[in-house]
């Protein structure tokens, strides 16, 4: 193994030798070239001496000469026609330009003099930009970028090493000052401008170079600056051995006066070169300018609105567009500021949504709030605002109610306030009855309606704290409600009904995204009619009287179920007591078994309670598998009271949002009507939001104890 590494030392010191024997006047022999299985070895001797080479200068000198030997490795595999070789070893050799430079950086760094060794790279580099310029002029086309950009970085290294061009020195001394212009790409810094045309490309094929500017009446003609009038008289002489035909003349006549003049044409411009390469100037092909520019002098001139906004652009100001110097309304394109939507071609204010949930709730289930907000901020195209505070519970009545109030007044005259979401511990606003309610009871109850009716006027006759109301009549123009309120309340508190609205806004998330199953069917039990023996027609066909009293009918004219999806629980054998239970029973095996979108509910209950037989305790344990329903049924959303039953429709299962009412009374509407009039009426047909067809329903039917349960804000999906 030692005889190996030796025999591979010795050779690598072989083949760098070549490299120190073999020299040209211009550049060291490269010795082993790239295309050659052992160059590995050169590269590994070289760096074995860079490592031995102490000193910032003397590293600065090493890379340099390393720069020599890759320029040499470079021509030979031009000339050898490996051009993709060839450019890989010069950007090796400009690398070793850039390692000789950072040696220079390191020596000014620490205040020492770099004169010598910038000299010594302005002489090495100088020689090195010559040898390109000779390549380039016979360089194969391929290998030609790659060496103007060579050209160009050594000219740089040059410079940052505090040196000048051998060219820019030619420059200076022979009374000529260092500019900049725009040339042709192939043509390098420095070039030859006394012929006609030398920088006469058109603007897409040049870039921007270094030039002698010497002054009037003269020209840099690659060397220094001469006399125009001595170019055009000075004749060279040549041995007669050395003369050869001249050239016939050109006969072609300039089309145009100076290189790099401009002009317009329509609405594009033309420049003047030589084009063709028959010495005479003519005028290049149309560039046309950009449709928000016209053409002046020969250049094109972006045009802008008073505003500074160009011509056919959005102004930074939404929704103005410039129009042919006007600044003029057009959000259909360029849309409108953050708090409005364009509607018809204007810019209207968003309207907004309120999100209000009490702080201790609100700091446990932030995450899944953020993304609520995201969703109805997106879906409905409105602003969210959440209101969040310490409210203090269980107070009966509860006086916050007012300073609550008041910021939906605000919201509402002055954000466009379409509704509210009350989450978790929100005040609530307490009622009670003139008198009687219907069946004969009495009691209070707590309702929404308060919330809703922004502009309304509220008595409290005896002083109570709580709101009195005869809920029997027919609501006055003055009294309808402005906006909808929508409560998601658990019927249970603590870490239980935390989870419970966790799980209850994953589920309406996955809602509005379509990752729950969509089943368009319609479950509907009646048990009043079924407990009412005359409901049922001679022969005791059930269903027939569900047909004549209009159940199908309100389903045909909703245009959202057909009737095969309607799933109706009736049973027309045994006495009443017989068909109350097996429709009970019934009822609770479909919603446990079967998916349904909407569910319809007419008969007595409790806030606790349903007939026949149906508890609280029941509903929570099936876990029903529906979304919406409207249940027209006593006290069934009572909210105030803990484990109320709607509350579990809507927390246990698949539920979304439940229409129900508050207080011990069914009122004056019966269960078809409900349903009528929020699908039909309220537009939950014409996908509107169920806030919205709860509003239209509250504002229709003589009661105010109906509340919405759930989220206002959803849609029915078909």
């Amino acid at each position: 193994m030692k005889k190996i590494i030796f025999g591979l030392l010795a050779l690598s010191l072989l083949v760098g030798a070549a490299s120190v024997l073999a020299q040209s006047d211009d550049l060291p022999s490269p010795g082993t070239l790239p295309d050659s299985p052992f160059y590995f070895l050169k590269t590994w001797k070289e760096a074995i001496q860079n490592f031995f080479t102490f000193g910032a200068e003397n590293k600065a000198k090493q890379f340099l000469h390393l720069a020599d030997v890759r320029l040499a490795e470079y021509q030979k595999m031009i000339e050898k026609g490996k051009t993709e070789i060839a450019q890989k070893t010069l950007d090796k050799y400009e690398k070793q330009l850039n390692h000789a430079l950072q040696k220079i950086e390191e020596l000014k760094n620490k205040g020492e003099d770099t004169a010598g060794i910038s000299q010594k790279v302005e002489e090495t580099v100088n020689k090195h930009i010559e040898i390109l310029q000779r390549n380039l002029q016979k360089a194969p086309e391929a290998a030609k970028k790659g060496l103007q950009n060579a050209i160009e970085n050594s000219s740089k290294v040059i410079e940052k090493a505090g040196g000048k061009t051998k060219k820019e020195k030619s420059c200076l001394n022979s009374g000529g000052t260092v500019t900049t212009t725009s040339c042709c790409q192939t043509t390098s810094d420095f070039p030859n401008t006394c012929p006609i045309g030398a920088c006469g490309c058109s603007q897409d094929n040049s870039h921007e170079i270094k030039t002698c500017d010497c002054g009037e009446g003269k020209c840099f003609n690659g060397e220094k600056c001469v006399s125009i009038l001595e170019m055009v008289s000075e004749e060279p002489i040549i041995p007669p051995e050395n003369k050869q035909e001249e050239p016939p003349k050109p006969t072609c006549q300039n089309e145009c006066s100076s290189a790099g003049q401009k002009k317009c044409t329509d609405n594009a411009y033309q420049t003047c070169g030589d084009f063709d390469n028959d010495t005479c100037l003519e005028w290049s092909s149309i560039t046309n300018c950009a449709s928000n520019a016209i053409c002046q002098n020969g250049n094109c001139i972006q045009q802008k609105c008073s505003d500074g906004t160009l011509y056919s652009q959005c102004s930074s100001n939404k929704p103005f567009y410039c129009d042919n110097g006007n600044l003029i309304n057009k959000c259909s394109t360029c849309g409108c500021l953050s708090d409005a939507i364009c509607q018809d071609g204007v810019c209207i204010q968003k309207k907004t949504v309120a999100i209000l949930i009490d702080k201790d709730t609100n700091s446990k289930i932030a995450k899944e709030i953020d993304q609520y907000s995201s969703d109805v901020q997106e879906e409905l195209n409105v602003n969210v605002k959440l209101i969040s505070e310490d409210w203090k519970i269980n107070q009966i009545p509860d006086p916050q109610i007012s300073g609550v109030k008041d910021k939906l007044k605000d919201l509402y005259k002055n954000n466009g306030l379409l509704g509210a979401v009350l989450i978790g511990n929100v005040p609530m606003a307490w009622f009670d009855s003139e008198g009687t309610l219907t069946g004969g009871q009495t009691g209070d109850y707590v309702s929404d309606y308060w919330y809703m009716n922004i502009d309304g006027t509220f008595q409290d006759t005896d002083g109570d704290g709580m709101f009195n109301w005869k809920m029997n009549y027919h609501l006055e123009q003055e009294s309808l409600p402005e906006i909808w309120i929508g409560r998601i309340k658990p019927p249970v508190v603590g870490e239980e009904g935390i989870n419970l609205l966790k799980s209850y806004f994953d589920r309406n998330h996955k809602y509005r995204t379509g990752k729950l199953p969509n089943n368009e069917k319609l479950l509907w039990l009646h048990t009043i009619a079924l407990a009412e023996e005359n409901t049922v027609t001679t022969g005791g066909d059930l269903e027939k009287w569900y047909k004549e009293s209009g159940v199908y009918d309100s389903v045909n004219w909703s245009k959202v179920w057909k009737i095969e999806n309607i799933d109706i629980v009736f049973d027309n054998s045994g006495d009443k007591e017989e068909r109350l239970e097996k429709a009970s029973q019934e009822y609770l095996n479909k919603l446990q078994n079967n998916q349904y979108e909407f569910v319809a509910y007419s008969g007595h209950g409790t806030e606790s309670y349903q007939e026949y037989g149906i508890s609280s305790e029941d509903i929570k344990s099936i876990k029903p598998k529906v979304y919406f329903g409207v249940f027209t049924s006593c006290s069934l959303g009572d909210y105030s009271s803990e484990n109320y039953i709607g509350g579990w429709y809507l927390f246990a299962g698949n539920g979304l949002a439940m229409m129900m009412r508050t207080l011990p009374s069914l009122g004056s509407a019966p269960n078809i009507q409900d349903l009528y009039l929020l699908v039909n009426g309220g537009g939950l047909n014409q996908r509107k939001t169920f806030g919205e067809a709860f509003k239209y329903h509250v504002g229709h039917v003589s009661w105010q104890a109906t509340t919405l349960l759930g989220d206002p804000t959803l849609k029915l999906r078909y």
